[in-house]
Formats: structure tokens, C-alpha cells, sequence
């Protein structure tokens, strides 16, 4: 009952970050995705030195850095994919974005067909993979590049709208969530090679956190003091306009941290069931954004959807 709820919350406050970051989002700003930066650094700073008590291996804060030191690279590198996340919800309807942040199944799947191929190793396919799993690739390609067709209709309609420019970039505004879920799928492979400690034992899902927020916090320093002295912009997070941000900054972090639980008491089926909160991203999009799509798209998405969905069946079948 308690990994339910933590699911549940987990996908309702993703679900939540998603519309935030689309809200926050100024299509004429293009440093919104910097102020977002500030924001995560400021919320996520704050949540590592908050749950430091709790932190596994006790360690005071510089002898943590130190000792899970192979992890900076790792976190620094969701941080930046994180932030083309972010800017692709300005080019793209977020019930675009959210699902194409979430092929990150389908990605790691050709990546791992790819790997065999070329060391000959075809025998290890059938531990990696079951029927399901070419369904679900099948669907993600064909939903993705239809996407991308009725993308590029759109983009090219908005033209002789001089008031209207939300889609100019087309389906090249893929790019962004594609960053991320490139990164997201990597950190399937290289997860237990990175965040190994030293005695050979996983590092603790509360001192992930915290190192994650530290990453932010550095990130978001950084990127306060470049708008300041590089875009010679005086930003201040605080006004009424920006709290948007911070809305997404703290269902972020809450919904990491529920995430970390969540995984902690059930690792097998919590990410694929976490993966499925861009579903409820789509319907706060149409709900709350009032985000207008064609019936063409809403098909594609559904294609998308379906592959996505048969991949996480595929990750529970396997694991059993």
C-alpha cells in the first residue's frame, strides 16, 4: 500500500513539473530555461541540506562529495539534459514533449540490439529482451516520425500567422527531449558502474538525492551569475511572475524523492510505472493549458503511447 502511494504521488508531481516547466516557459524569453536553472538550484539546494540527517552513509558534506566524486560527471550531465528538456517545452506542446522524454526504453533497447550485433554476441539477445520488445520499438519509431510529420504541418501553418510562432522549429525542436532521453537511456547502462561506492556497495537513494542537489545548486549559481554578468540580466526569482518556476523546482524535487522510496521498496516495477505519468501530463495539457491538438495528432500519440507501455510490460516480464 505505501509503494502505491508513493507512486501515485510520484506521477501526479512529474506529471505536475511537466505543465510548470510549459507555464513558466516564455516562447519570447530565450533565458527562461537559465531562470528555470536558478530555481532547481535553489529548491534542490535546499532538499539536499534538509535530508542530510538522514543521509546513509553519515558522512559530514565535503567527505560525501568526495567519496561518491565519479557521480559528478553523472549528475552535471542530467542537470544539462534536464535543461533541453526545458527548452523544448518552449518549441513543442508539452503533450509532445513528455512522452518523447520517455522513450528512453526504446532508445537503450537499439542501442543494446547494436552492441550484440557487432560483438557477435546474438546469444545474449534472448536474456535481453522478450516479444514484446520489437512491438513496442516498432510503435515509438512509427508514432515518433508521424509526430514529427504533423510537427512540421503545424509549424508551416503558423507561418502566415505573424501572431502565432509557438511551433516555427517544426519536428527539429525533437532535438531537445531527444537529449534528454538519450541521457536517460545511458543511465540504464552506466548506472551501476557510476554510482558504485567504493566498498562495492550502491550508493543510498537518500545520498543520491542529496548529491543531485548539489549538482543543481552549483548549476544554478552558475547560471545566476551568467544572466547577471553575461546577459547582463538582473534576475530575481522571487517576483510574483516567476513563482511559476519554483512550483516546478519543488514537484521536481518531491517527485525525486518519492521516486527514490519508491525504487527502494519495489525496484523492479517502479520505473515502468513511474514512466507512465506522461499519460496524466497530456490530460493536465488539454485541461489546464487548454493545449489544442489535431485528432492526427492525438493519434500519433496514442501509436507512441502503446509502444512505450509494451516496453515497460516487457521490463516487469523480465525481471520475473
Amino acid at each position: 500500500m505505501i509503494w502505491i502511494i508513493l507512486v501515485l504521488s510520484c506521477i501526479a508531481c512529474w506529471s505536475i513539473t511537466d505543465l510548470c516547466y510549459k507555464k513558466g516557459s516564455d516562447y519570447e524569453d530565450r533565458l527562461s530555461h537559465l531562470k528555470f536553472l536558478v530555481w532547481l538550484g535553489i529548491i534542490m539546494g535546499i532538499t539536499s541540506f534538509l535530508l542530510f540527517p538522514w543521509s546513509e552513509s553519515g558522512l559530514p558534506v565535503g567527505a560525501l562529495i568526495l567519496k561518491y566524486a565519479d557521480y559528478a560527471p553523472f549528475a552535471l550531465a542530467y542537470v544539462l539534459a534536464l535543461m533541453c528538456g526545458i527548452i523544448g517545452a518552449r518549441y513543442l506542446d508539452i503533450s509532445v514533449a513528455s512522452p518523447l522524454e520517455n522513450i528512453d526504453g526504446a532508445v537503450a533497447a537499439a542501442v543494446l540490439l547494436v552492441y550484440f550485433v557487432a560483438t557477435g554476441a546474438i546469444s545474449n539477445l534472448a536474456g535481453q529482451f522478450t516479444w514484446l520488445d520489437p512491438f513496442g520499438f516498432i510503435f515509438i519509431v512509427v508514432g515518433t516520425i508521424l509526430l514529427g510529420v504533423q510537427e512540421n504541418r503545424r509549424s508551416k501553418s503558423e507561418k502566415a500567422n505573424v501572431g502565432k510562432k509557438q511551433h516555427k522549429l517544426g519536428a527539429v525542436a525533437f532535438i531537445f527531449p531527444f537529449i534528454y532521453t538519450l541521457f536517460d537511456a545511458a543511465s540504464m547502462v552506466f548506472e551501476g558502474a557510476v554510482l558504485q561506492a567504493d566498498n562495492g556497495e550502491m550508493i543510498g537513494e537518500i545520498d543520491f538525492i542529496i548529491l543531485e542537489g548539489f549538482a543543481f545548486l552549483v548549476v544554478g549559481v552558475v547560471a545566476w551569475l551568467w544572466l547577471l554578468f553575461a546577459k547582463k540580466t538582473v534576475y530575481l526569482p522571487f517576483r510574483r511572475g516567476e513563482l511559476v518556476k519554483c512550483g516546478a523546482a519543488v514537484s521536481e524535487s518531491v517527485g525525486n524523492i518519492l521516486f527514490a522510496f519508491a525504487i527502494g521498496i519495489n525496484p523492479v516495477l517502479t520505473p515502468p510505472v513511474t514512466t507512465t505519468y506522461f499519460i496524466f501530463t497530456i490530460l493536465g495539457a488539454k485541461l489546464v493549458l487548454k493545449e489544442k491538438m489535431s485528432r492526427q495528432q492525438y493519434l500519433c500519440l496514442l501509436i507512441l503511447s502503446v509502444g512505450i507501455i509494451l516496453l515497460g510490460i516487457s521490463e516487469i516480464l523480465k525481471s520475473m
